[in-house]
């Protein structure tokens, strides 16, 4: 998130300009430092070829070196390393310190004023943008359960059933209430770990009794299981 600011809104540096992230090459000076540094390392590997061509011997640091004075480069560093940018401390702090949640979603990105975090949180998850449709593509993939793997009718339930959960109790409220759902995965974490709700148990049960159900009997070509454990499937013949 933070990241994501300084990326779009450029942080102003130590040498001048103000240099932005991903995608905003062409704005501020990230392009020309960038261009300057390659051609200073193109330069620093002609160098070398030519000391090599001149029948050279120079070897490891000593080689370095001679780079180095050839080149006009300051002492232990090479030119293109001048050209790494160094951000100034005028820049706002940002405020990704807090003493919770909350107070986290409510302060602003940086400094004392300006968009809060939550703000920014809010458009991220925005339905269409890049991070919604990253999480709505981990739904069909959610769900592994290697008990069911032998079980092609209980593999395809429970992958489309979990697909289902999540879109429905996770993605659906986190775009339309991020901050509710952050806080509720945030705030509760520690319940979750000390108490366990009837579907939990559920869940929790349910590998257990598909690990305990009879090998199928197929003596007609059909695949039948025991019904004292409550799980009732049709028969199959394609598995």
């Amino acid at each position: 998130m933070f990241h994501d600011w300084d990326n779009r809104h450029g942080l102003t540096l130590e040498a001048g300009g103000i240099l932005f992230g991903d995608g905003h090459l062409e704005q501020g000076v990230g392009k020309q430092l960038a261009i300057t540094a390659a051609r200073a390392g193109i330069d620093d590997i002609e160098v070398a070829y030519q000391l090599g061509v001149s029948g050279s011997q120079l070897r490891g640091e000593a080689l370095y070196r001679a780079v180095r004075s050839a080149t006009s480069a300051p002492h232990d560093t090479f030119r293109p390393e001048t050209q790494i940018p160094t951000p100034s401390a005028d820049n706002p702090p940002q405020n990704w310190r807090a003493t919770d949640v909350e107070t986290l979603w409510n302060s602003p990105i940086i400094g004392t004023t300006g968009p809060t975090v939550g703000m920014a949180i809010e458009e991220t998850l925005r339905v269409g943008s890049e991070v919604f449709r990253r999480l709505d593509c981990l739904g069909p993939g959610v769900f592994e359960m290697p008990n069911l793997l032998s079980v092609p009718i209980l593999r395809r339930w429970g992958a489309r059933k979990a697909c289902q959960a999540y879109h429905h109790g996770f993605i659906h409220n986190l775009t339309q209430d991020p901050k509710a759902t952050t806080l509720a995965i945030t705030d509760n974490a520690e319940d979750t770990r000390t108490s366990t709700t009837a579907g939990d148990r559920g869940a929790h049960d349910f590998p257990a009794a598909v690990e305990s159900l009879d090998r199928p009997i197929s003596d007609s070509g059909a695949t039948t299981f025991r019904a004292d454990h409550q799980v009732l499937l049709p028969t199959d013949q394609g598995t």
